[in-house]
């Protein structure tokens, strides 16, 4: 059985690049809006604060919840092949997955990472990194030498997608419970 792009890797890394994309420009929409006040450290660091949890949780959130789905999928086809032994199921979880799509989503920083290190003049790629960065780039710049702090940043985010994705078998579990339970009170 061939999946549909909805379900595929490519389409959640897709999905997290959309969401970076998204906070990159509420990001500039929040800097232009305080172009008087942005001029001051703690602003600065207040919006990066803030645009950085946002992003995190919107991140932790999608990849949480494509992880369930995924094991609600397979437990969907799971019944389906009791039904028909025949059927061919492919498997919609994997653990891996959420690790994979975190590093496929941020593939655009990779390649300006990888041209931005090939180039001798790095005004422009430097340029276009911060840009693409936007908020983050000013907390990445603590950890180090910029090529150094990016990949850092990069191998972050993957292990958040990881992590977060991977909850989604106990998320499934937790609803199962929950409609036993249910089920449980009616009956009484």
């Amino acid at each position: 059985m061939k999946k549909e792009f909805k379900n595929t890797i490519w389409s959640f890394a897709l999905n997290l690049l959309g969401i970076d994309l998204m906070a990159m420009l509420i990001f500039y929409l929040a800097v232009i809006s305080l172009v008087g006040i942005s001029e001051h450290e703690a602003w600065q660091w207040a919006v990066t604060g803030i645009s950085t949890l946002i992003l995190w949780g919107l991140v932790w959130m999608v990849s949480a919840s494509r992880g369930k789905k995924d094991v609600d999928n397979d437990a969907l086809y799971e019944k389906r092949k009791a039904i028909n032994p025949n059927l061919m199921v492919d498997k919609y979880y994997e653990g891996w997955k959420g690790f994979v799509a975190g590093i496929m989503a941020k593939t655009p920083a990779i390649i300006l990472l990888i041209v931005h290190l090939f180039i001798k003049d790095n005004g422009i790629t430097d340029m276009i990194l911060r840009l693409y960065f936007g908020v983050h780039f000013k907390a990445i710049s603590l950890w180090g030498p910029a090529p150094l702090a990016i990949v850092s940043y990069i191998l972050l985010f993957s292990v958040v997608c990881g992590l977060a994705y991977r909850t989604g078998p106990a998320q499934r579990q937790k609803v199962l419970t929950i409609i036993k339970r249910n089920q449980e009170k009616q009956l009484k």
